[in-house]
């Protein structure tokens, strides 16, 4: 699974649009608030803390999981320093992790699934710090950011989805479910199972690496954002004998509403206010 092409060919497309506008913006003390949400493609570096039990363990997770569809969300803070330099912060909740395959269980026993596939789902707080860099002054422009997150772990979900076969006098039927109970026979057959909520084995604070590039347009005291982000754990998230490191390509997308002792004054190339 890959973030598609022609999302990060965006900012790009608009900047091309824009190369002939002779529209600039000038800002003082200006404020922006806004809310972000990205579509996240997420995953996890995985390494050996060490031992035989963790290494068998390290062999099987790495090669039944795979990366997962994540999100976050939040409230994001613009401060203007300049017309071309911004500082940026927030509050985000985002949903990291990974899943694994469809792996067969090799049971004939009724009572145990023969197939199983779990999702492992890590939200946590981020509260990130970044400088952007805008390209030019006009109403729509190109920018780089890069920052450091603050992200503090507030818990993960495992959630199996489990199949089973049921036996009968004349042997295994084709009748496969999902489970959620002891029995599969009286179970909810669609139900997934949520078999932990932990908070255990994870550090409270995990700083991440965050790079991006974007494109913003100005419409008198609005702002629109487009950015595709790479966010990567810049510490282990958890203690035990497999150690993880989550990163992440998203794509955030913001609306922000202009607030400061200026407006935004759009002007021409000639230096006339509009």
């Amino acid at each position: 699974m890959k973030l598609p092409l022609h999302i990060l060919s965006i900012p790009f497309l608009l900047f091309l649009l824009n190369s002939g506008s002779a529209q600039n913006v000038k800002t003082r003390k200006l404020w922006c608030f806004g809310i972000v949400g990205a579509p996240e493609y997420a995953y996890r570096t995985l390494k050996n803390g060490g031992g035989i039990t963790s290494k068998d363990l390290f062999n099987t997770r790495d090669s039944i999981e795979c990366p997962k569809v994540a999100y976050s969300i939040g409230i994001d803070i613009q401060r203007y320093l300049s017309p071309k330099f911004i500082l940026e912060f927030g509050a985000f909740y985002s949903m990291k992790g990974e899943n694994t395959k469809t792996y067969s269980m090799q049971s004939t026993i009724a009572s145990y699934p023969t197939s199983q596939k779990v999702k492992y789902q890590t939200s946590y707080l981020e509260i990130p710090l970044k400088i952007n860099y805008r390209f030019t002054t006009r109403q729509i422009s190109p920018y780089v950011t890069g920052g450091i997150s603050g992200n503090i772990f507030l818990t993960e979900q495992v959630t199996e989805y489990n199949s089973y076969s049921y036996y009968g006098l004349n042997g295994p039927t084709n009748t496969v479910v999902h489970y959620n109970g002891a029995d599969p026979h009286f179970a909810d057959p669609y139900a997934p199972v949520v078999v932990a909520i932990q908070e255990n084995g994870y550090y409270r604070i995990n700083p991440q690496l965050q790079l991006g590039f974007g494109m913003d347009y100005v419409i008198d005291r609005f702002k629109l954002k487009i950015e595709p982000m790479f966010k990567y754990s810049l510490t282990d998230v958890n203690d035990g004998p497999l150690i993880r490191k989550f990163y992440s390509i998203g794509l955030n997308i913001g609306v922000f509403l202009l607030s400061g002792s200026n407006r935004v004054r759009v002007y021409s190339g000639s230096g006339n206010l509009n």
